[in-house]
Order: structure tokens, then sequence, then C-alpha cells
């Protein structure tokens, strides 16, 4: 069982979560009893429930609320529409999770146990030059660790190395008029540029690969990509994405290397019946 009081801060704590949803992207729980579960999800806090004003977590793991996260958000600790991963108890044996009663709600009845908010960026539909190197500029080990699309947003595990005190942010740019798409060797592929830099630095030169848990809303560019894609193939069941980074950079010329990670996606699950072209 998860032990989450071992946690001694949101800090430690977010680390620790990061690590566990790696372990099956993103998805885990544990059994306490009979009918009883602790688990770490993640999602998107918004309106629901059968009025559309109850506070829910958004999960592939089911819809959640409870009476301590109606109160952290009258609290202003939890917002709606800010992303989190959380750790939570439920209780089935619980009449609030009965069938009839999670119907009428519209959400299982959960205890929250802890969370962690995840940073949110947007899909820049602006190319950057990719030849200017910043001073703060941070090379990574993986753009894309792991990945999964919820409610319009991808969840990323993505890997940087540098010290263990040091703030990043990130950011992830296409270029609108090149995007679709570019085409290599009679492959097809739809090119997005991650990059991260710092935002603070130490004085610590002790290098470490640590792993964040980034969320992009990308709703609107896999739906442009994948109508485009059945545009020019009606055949085409996915779309390639390219995940491009700085994987190293040359101190004495300021010059980057790039290189790539790919995901394919599924045409059919972001085709959208309005006209984008």
């Amino acid at each position: 069982m998860f032990n989450f009081k071992k946690m001694k801060d949101m800090k430690n704590f977010g680390r620790y979560l990061t690590s566990l949803l790696l372990c099956v992207f993103l998805l885990s729980s544990c059994i306490k009893g009979s009918n009883v579960r602790d688990g770490v999800g993640y999602g998107l806090l918004a309106w629901g429930g059968s009025n559309g004003f109850t506070p829910v977590l958004k999960s592939p793991l089911g819809i959640f609320s409870g009476s301590n996260v109606i109160a952290l958000v009258n609290n202003l600790e939890l917002n709606v529409g800010d992303c989190y991963v959380f750790s939570y108890r439920i209780d089935y044996d619980q009449p609030e999770n009965s069938a009839s009663v999670v119907e009428t709600n519209g959400y299982q009845t959960i205890t929250l146990i802890d969370y962690v908010m995840l940073p949110t960026y947007n899909f820049n539909s602006y190319f950057p030059d990719i030849s200017y190197i910043s001073s703060d500029e941070i090379p990574l080990v993986k753009a894309c660790n792991g990945i999964d699309f919820f409610e319009g947003y991808l969840f990323m595990a993505q890997v940087a190395r540098h010290p263990d005190d040091w703030k990043l942010t990130w950011e992830i740019n296409y270029d609108p008029d090149t995007m679709m798409p570019t085409e290599e060797d009679g492959q097809r592929y739809y090119d997005v540029y991650v990059r991260a830099r710092a935002q603070s630095k130490s004085e610590k030169t002790t290098m470490s690969e640590l792993t964040y848990t980034n969320v992009y809303y990308v709703d609107d560019y896999l739906t442009l990509a994948a109508n485009q894609e059945r545009k020019d193939n009606p055949s085409a069941t996915q779309f390639k994405v390219r995940f491009f980074y700085i994987s190293d950079i040359d101190e004495e010329t300021n010059t980057a290397t790039w290189s790539h990670d790919q995901v394919d996606f599924s045409v059919e699950g972001f085709l959208d019946t309005a006209s984008w072209y």
C-alpha cells in the first residue's frame, strides 16, 4: 500500500507521484481491504455532477468528487480548470458509491489524500528560430517518455538533466504553414518542437536526470492534423507526430543537436466533422 504520510513536502510528493505514474503511465491502485482501495490518478478539475455545479475530478479512472474536494475548491486550494495528479481512497461499501447513487450524482465519492497541480501549457502556433539558443536553454533526455490524451490534453512525461533544485519552464511550438505535413522517405510527419528553459538556477553543479509530468492542450492541433491526414488519404488510420527537442548544446559554438521522439495517433480518435480546410 502507498504510504503517502512519508511524503515530507509537496516537491517530494510530486516527484514520487511522477515516478509512480511512469510505472503504469499513468494509472495505479492497490487494495486496502475487501472494498476499500487507495489509488493514484490524474485528470482535470471541472464543474459537473447532476447539477452541473459540483467540482469533480475527471479522470480516465472515472469521475470523482467528495466532501474534501468540495472544501478545497471553496477554500481556493484547488482550482477548476487546472490539471492534477492526485492520491485518493474510495470505499465501495459506502451508500454514496452504490451504482444507483453514482448514476444520480454523476460521480464516485472519494477521500482526496493528496494532490499536485500539473503545469499546463498551450501549443503555440508560431515557429521560433531553432538555430537560436538562449543562455537558459536546457537540453532534454526525452521529450516524450510516456504519453496519454484526456479531455483535450496531452499528459506527457519528459526528462531533463540538470541540478535538482533548478526550476524549468516548458514550451511547445509548431509552424502552421509547414506542419501539413512534412514528407520524408515516403512518410508523412506532423512536427512540433519542445523546449525547456531554466526559470531559476542555483550554484549546484551536480547533474541529475529528472522526470517531469507536463500537460499540453492539444485538442485543436490534433483535430487539425487528423482532418488533414484524412483529407489527403481517405484510408489513413494513423498520423505521426514527431516531438523534436534539443538533446545537446555545443557551448563553444552555441549550436544545438536536435533529436525527436515519435508518437502515432489514431485518425478516427481526433476527426471533427467541422471543416478545418
